[in-house]
């Protein structure tokens, strides 16, 4: 079985990019054996050392950096999933970090071939890039997050699975 570590920018339920992208698959691995570790801090080398792989989710900060480099330094396969367009105006610091972070890639993951083609147009080899779709949130695959990630904080007042003042889930 592989062990992998999934690293967000915060680790919420609240983002969608995190439950969609990170936890639900990250659900589906963990049932099926396979060692997961996600986490919104910087993992130690130890860690590394014993991943697989290690997918980096919409993250752009120092530690990012750092453990690109690091991944690259222990041979370990990174993965750098992108599910938003950082090419639009505003999100300019944003693409700097990513395209810093695709030097050291294996793989890149994207949403579908509109993102695919944008990345292809700014360099990033077709061969390196993977098209997974955002999978259709329901009750049942909540569900599976809750069950394999049952450390769960509820607050109330902020908006979840589009329903004004439902609880806003956060692991902590």
């Amino acid at each position: 079985m592989a062990s992998v570590i999934w690293k967000v920018r915060k680790k919420s339920l609240n983002t969608a990019s995190v439950r969609i992208r990170t936890l639900a698959p990250a659900s589906i691995l963990k049932r099926r054996g396979h060692e997961i570790l996600v986490t919104d801090l910087r993992p130690d080398v130890k860690e590394i050392e014993t991943a697989d792989f290690v997918i980096i989710n919409k993250s752009f900060t120092d530690d990012d950096m750092w453990l690109c480099q690091a991944s690259k330094n222990l041979r370990k396969k990174l993965v750098i999933d992108i599910c938003d367009d950082l090419t639009i105006a505003g999100r300019e610091s944003e693409l700097a970090s990513l395209l810093t972070q695709l030097q050291h890639a294996d793989h890149v993951i994207v949403t579908g071939l509109e993102l695919r083609s944008r990345l292809e147009s700014i360099g990033i080899i077709g061969t390196k890039i993977t098209i997974i779709p955002d999978v259709a949130e329901h009750y049942d695959l909540l569900k599976t997050i809750a069950d394999n990630y049952p450390r769960l904080v509820i607050e109330r007042g902020s908006k979840f699975m589009g329903k004004a003042n439902s609880p806003k889930l956060c692991i902590d």
